[in-house]
């Protein structure tokens, strides 16, 4: 019998958002659901709100096996632009209605692999962006689902496009670089990782950078 690989193409959009391919680590809270200003609805005491956003469903694929190596390689050779980033530091506020969490962070860009649209420079700043994130709001840990966990001692690998709706550069792939410098799951802010089933996943980051920029040739 063929082995079925199903992964799912989430329908997202600003206030709307399957958010999925993550594996929930530990940690449980009240779950509310994004629509409504989230401050007035914490409760005195209680130390984890986890908020989600509603679903729009989304358009399940499935597949004989995952995504080759040579394919992952063609997803990332297909970014606007891409780097290798350090330094990051993460500043989480509520959206301009209260009803999410909205992530603005600076890092150091350490290579740049491929520049399209991006002001990308080899040692210099970077400004992005994520939808979601992790704050305290009177004394509660307020959680918008399975958020990326950014840790400044941490390298990662990101492909930056800009996100109108926020205006903001945004990152889709992601992953962390391990001191041995390969490619490891992103952790989350549940306490969880991303997927680790992906091809990338546990290769050497030189490796994974020479296929990119001889993808893109």
């Amino acid at each position: 019998m063929t082995k079925r690989y199903a992964s799912t193409v989430a329908a997202c959009m600003i206030g709307y958002c399957a958010i999925t391919g993550f594996d929930q680590g530990p940690g449980s809270g009240r779950r509310l659901i994004s629509g409504s200003p989230i401050e007035p609805q914490l409760i005195a005491g209680e130390p984890l709100v986890i908020v989600e956003k509603l679903s729009t469903g989304g358009l399940v694929v499935e597949r004989d096996a995952p995504p080759t190596f040579a394919e992952r390689i063609a997803t990332m050779a297909s970014c606007d632009n891409l780097a290798v980033i350090d330094s990051v530091k993460a500043d989480a506020n509520l959206s301009d209605n209260g009803t999410w969490i909205q992530t603005r962070l600076t890092a150091r860009a350490i290579e740049v692999v491929k520049r399209n649209d991006m002001p990308l420079t080899a040692g210099g700043p970077l400004e992005f962006a994520h939808d979601g994130g992790q704050l305290i709001l009177r004394g509660t840990v307020v959680r918008a689902g399975f958020s990326p966990s950014w840790n400044t001692d941490r390298k990662y690998l990101l492909c930056l496009s800009h996100n109108y709706l926020l205006n903001a550069w945004t990152p889709g792939e992601m992953f962390e670089v391990d001191e041995r410098d390969t490619l490891t799951p992103l952790r989350t802010t549940d306490g969880g990782t991303a997927r680790g089933d992906d091809a990338l996943i546990d290769q050497d980051i030189r490796k994974v950078l020479a296929a990119i920029r001889q993808k893109g040739r």
